[in-house]
């Protein structure tokens, strides 16, 4: 590898821990209620196919766990009203921590105002503070009492390493007071395809200089040119799974991944690259312990020389 390996601290957010890949499992974030998912009815009132959202979250659940990779769920809504009627149907079926996204930070409060009123507030994830967030927005997550969000290290000005962790020095201890925000999950945020790359460099910066696990949206990315993609639907999902195996090996904390239906497709590589990372840090001297019983190293590869099916 170029680049020194660091492991970033440890943070639990209901029962699922970030940080500390590749001892630790890498996290996978699966969006539902996107504008293009066709579960969904009416995107401003909230209603959706619920059978079909239930399968494709169960599915990715068990996919993830026996796999040995953590799974979690990004809840995307337009409005108020639509964001309500998400959680009230996901926090029954899963017990995953979830993040509360939006395209407004109405949207996003609405959610956190209700995770609060039925006291599942200390499993959600709010998503996401940024360096431009208003002390309107950061007083009222304060209000809520939210311990853990994303962060986004975004420098418009600056999208090399460098630029994303002055911003990060200038901003994050100041917005965690405001926020009372404790724990941060830092975004290095993916702009386009080519500046995935920059995106990864920075992820050991920031654990070095600030501790906290790091990762990004890299198939956000890949959105923008699916329709434009001038190879086969195959090669569109080889590109897809490459480009976060590319961002593992670098070393993220968390990747999100598209959509749950999506993760058959996709968790086989991430759990072998995870595998396959701790494996080597450990046998060329780094310090990595890995569970025999959960670990992906463990979970697929001795299960597939025993030719086993890992699920």
């Amino acid at each position: 590898m170029s680049h020194k390996w660091v492991k970033s601290k440890k943070i639990r957010v209901g029962n699922l821990y970030f940080g500390g890949v590749p001892e630790n499992q890498i996290v996978m974030v699966g969006t539902v209620f996107d504008i293009k998912d066709r579960a969904v009815i009416d995107h401003k009132k909230g209603i959706f196919d619920r059978q079909t959202i239930k399968r494709e979250i169960e599915n990715a659940d068990n996919l993830a766990m026996e796999l040995g990779i953590g799974h979690t769920i990004d809840v995307l809504a337009e409005t108020p009203e639509a964001m309500v009627n998400y959680l009230s149907f996901i926090f029954e079926i899963t017990d995953s921590p979830i993040m509360i996204d939006g395209t407004t930070a109405e949207v996003r409060l609405a959610g956190t105002k209700y995770a609060y009123e039925v006291g599942e507030v200390d499993r959600i994830i709010y998503d996401a503070i940024s360096p431009d967030t208003p002390d309107s927005e950061l007083f009222s997550i304060r209000e809520y009492n939210v311990k853990t969000s994303v962060f986004y290290a975004l420098n418009p000005a600056d999208f090399t390493p460098q630029g994303r962790i002055k911003v990060l020095k200038e901003k994050l201890a100041e917005c965690s007071e405001k926020s009372q925000v404790k724990q941060f999950l830092i975004d290095t945020v993916v702009f386009d395809a080519p500046s995935s790359g920059l995106a990864g460099l920075t992820f050991n910066f920031v654990k070095k200089e600030f501790g906290y696990p790091t990762g990004n949206a890299p198939l956000n990315a890949t959105w923008m040119i699916e329709d434009s993609w001038p190879f086969s639907e195959k090669a569109y999902l080889g590109f897809e799974v490459a480009l976060l195996t590319f961002l593992q090996t670098l070393g993220a904390d968390y990747l999100f991944y598209e959509r749950p239906r999506n993760a058959a497709d996709i968790f086989p590589s991430v759990a072998a690259i995870n595998g396959i990372l701790a494996y080597s840090l450990k046998m060329t001297g780094e310090a990595i312990e890995m569970d025999v019983n959960t670990h992906s190293l463990y979970r697929l590869f001795k299960r597939i020389a025993a030719k086993e099916k890992p699920w």
